[in-house]
This record gives structure tokens, sequence and C-alpha cells, in this order.
């Protein structure tokens, strides 16, 4: 991941943020056709995992497993808007990975196997980023390089 600081405010920041999400291993299963889809936000006031304030979306290409692993090697390019509190600390700001499996039969219905969540405020002083993550919720044994 890659986090260029961009246009400073007295209250928020501006970052360029670049990603790339390379692959998810160990999957408990042979066949599937699989996707993710990540957002850039804000999480709302419940403790909930959803992101309420989007500010960017997108998602990868289907891919079929191949030995239990899907390979994406994508890369990703949003900018982000920061908002620092009162004493001048960048408030939690999400990146969030949803791993979906197709249905067969469909283009559309999926499954939601499991998601990653990164929170850019800990990580926007470093300039590049590199880091493996365990996938959370549904399939906890894969391991996912979201961010390269």
């Amino acid at each position: 991941m890659h986090a260029l600081l961009g246009r400073s405010h007295k209250d928020r920041v501006v970052f360029d943020v670049d990603f790339r999400i390379v692959e998810l291993t160990e999957v408990p299963f042979s066949a599937a056709d699989l996707f993710v889809k990540w957002k850039a936000g804000k999480l709302g006031r419940k403790a909930s995992q959803k992101l309420k304030v989007v500010q960017a979306e997108g998602c990868t290409v289907t891919v079929r497993l191949d030995k239990n692993t899907a390979r994406w090697d994508q890369s990703f390019r949003c900018q982000v808007t920061m908002k620092k509190d009162d004493d001048l600390v960048l408030c939690p700001f999400y990146l969030r990975f949803s791993v979906r499996q197709l249905q067969k039969g469909s283009l559309h219905a999926y499954e939601n196997l499991g998601h990653v969540m990164i929170d850019l405020s800990e990580i926007a002083d470093v300039r590049n980023f590199s880091r493996k993550f365990l996938l959370q919720v549904i399939m906890r044994r894969c391991s996912m390089w979201p961010c390269y």
C-alpha cells in the first residue's frame, strides 16, 4: 500500500492510496469462482463491521481457484479524505476487503466468505507498506495479500 500525503487542511488530510490485491491462499475447497470487493470509508456509530460513509469502492475480476489459491494481482488507486481530532491525530478510516464466491449459474448472486479491515490512519505515515492479512469471519484459516 502506498499513501501519498496530499493537501492538508487544519482538520483534514487528503491521501492518494495505491494498493494491490495479490492472492488468497489455503482456501478450504478446490473449485470456486471468487472476487474481492473493496470499500474505503468510516464506520458507523455502532460497533459493526459495515462502512457507513464510503468515499471509494471497487472490485477485482472473478478468478477460479487453482490448487486452493485465487490469484488476482490487481492494482487500485483511490483518494481519501481523513479527518483529524482535536489533538491533530487522524481519526480511524478503513479499507475493507470482502472476499465473495459467485453462486453457480448466476452472475450476480454471491456468498460472502470473509473480510479484512485495515485502518488507514494507523499506516498513514508509512510510505510503502506490505503485509499479509488473515481473512476474518467464515474462512479463518485463509490468508490474503490485499496490499503490496
